[in-house]
């Protein structure tokens, strides 16, 4: 769930081409609305309703108070993980693909974009450069899909916090 996606880029993982491409996407929501909440001040702040919907191969999220439209794929990766691609569109001349972790638990979806951990390439405990991760000047660029799948799979095991929380209903 990618809604402020590009917000969440003071540091990401990222690459110049879609690692999920539409054979590879899994789409494990339905058409639903819902309250965003963003962690704040040691709190769970609501950030207004949410209405997402899948369009083609990808699903669109959208503010119900605004016109801000986030397009994103998915891809699971535990029972309950999934990581999450959306494009940066802020720059015209130049592609690229954000990534985040989505944990689906408890009828909540949690989002996890690593900003500190990705900046730079600096993951405690993680040989970022046996996956292939190289220093980019906004983060830590992925080379494939499947290091990228892996680096989430470590990441998650270090128990982050989450900085965006999704509560939807069909």
């Amino acid at each position: 769930m990618l809604a402020s996606l590009a917000s969440l880029l003071g540091g990401c993982f990222l690459s110049p081409r879609a690692l999920i491409t539409p054979s590879d996407a899994d789409y494990p929501w339905h058409d639903g609305h819902g309250e965003q909440y963003a962690w704040d001040g040691g709190a769970w702040q609501s950030r207004g309703r949410v209405a997402l919907r899948r369009e083609g191969v990808d699903y669109v999220l959208v503010p119900e108070d605004g016109d801000e439209v986030t397009r994103f794929r998915a891809k699971q990766i535990a029972p309950d993980a999934y990581v999450v691609q959306g494009e940066d569109d802020s720059d015209p001349n130049a592609r690229a693909y954000i990534f985040g972790l989505a944990l689906a638990e408890d009828g909540a979806i949690d989002l996890y974009s690593f900003d500190a951990e990705s900046m730079h390439c600096r993951l405690p405990g993680i040989d970022a450069t046996g996956l292939g991760l190289a220093p980019d000047e906004e983060g830590c660029a992925v080379p494939s899909l499947d290091a990228l799948l892996d680096l989430f799979r470590r990441l998650r095991a270090t128990r982050p916090a989450p900085e965006t929380r999704y509560i939807l209903s069909s």
